[in-house]
């Protein structure tokens, strides 16, 4: 039997990636004159995650059951992977001078804090729940 708390999961990434697209799509037409580069790539990275988390909610909705087990252990190396997430984009936003690269850099930090957050606390559903 499929944990319940799968749809909850999935409705959840599927509602940030299309919150995140719509943001990036008018960030990327209304860009400031200031800083236009660093923008740019800020909300472009985010297009990109937005995607990548909408196919992901979208397979969760396609693929069979799966146990709470398994749901466990995705959500955990899922919060590892974070955890690389974040730090990448502190890499990417430290060391590099361009700004497209930074702007790059502080997306992927927000899309990693987020899924951190986010994975966490299912993960931490998916414990108590047996």
């Amino acid at each position: 039997m499929e944990p319940p708390i799968l749809h909850y999961l999935t409705t959840g990434l599927i509602a940030w990636a299309l919150a995140v697209l719509m943001a990036a799509v008018a960030g990327l037409y209304w860009l400031p004159k200031a800083d236009t580069d660093w923008w740019r790539g800020f909300w472009f990275m985010n297009a990109i995650w937005a995607f990548i988390d909408g196919a992901i909610g979208w397979a969760n909705l396609l693929t069979g059951p799966v146990t709470l087990d398994f749901l466990r252990n995705v959500l955990a190396i899922n919060s590892g992977l974070d955890v690389a997430y974040i730090g990448s984009g502190l890499f990417l936003s430290l060391w590099f001078a361009s700004p497209l690269l930074r702007g790059f850099g502080w997306a992927v930090i927000l899309q990693g804090a987020f899924l951190l957050a986010f994975d966490l606390s299912f993960l931490a559903m998916a414990m108590r729940q047996g």
